[in-house]
């Protein structure tokens, strides 16, 4: 993303480039969506806001987690209805 972020800043086309044209520059996120006591929520439905005001939807898989390629550059928000007291963590 950093590369996409510099091109685009550069006003270089990064279709036309010789490398950059040959590397994945969109985003992804990764996230693990566990309970108070950090066992994984399996099957829990959610939405991606995206920055080219896109929407992902999906549920959890067996671990928990939520995993989306080929995201816009820019800020996204994640939303889980089913719990809205839910936490954003930073992990390592």
């Amino acid at each position: 993303e950093f590369l996409a972020r510099a091109a685009d800043h550069a006003g270089i086309d990064r279709t036309q480039h010789p490398l950059l044209s040959q590397l994945a520059l969109d985003g992804w996120i990764e996230i693990v969506v566990e309970d108070e006591d950090g066992n994984p929520i399996v099957g829990e439905a959610y939405t991606i806001y995206l920055s080219d005001e896109t929407q992902r939807t999906g549920t959890t898989d067996a671990q928990g987690r939520i995993y989306e390629t080929g995201l816009p550059a820019g800020p996204w928000q994640l939303a889980v209805p089913n719990r809205p007291s839910l936490q954003l963590v930073v992990g390592e």
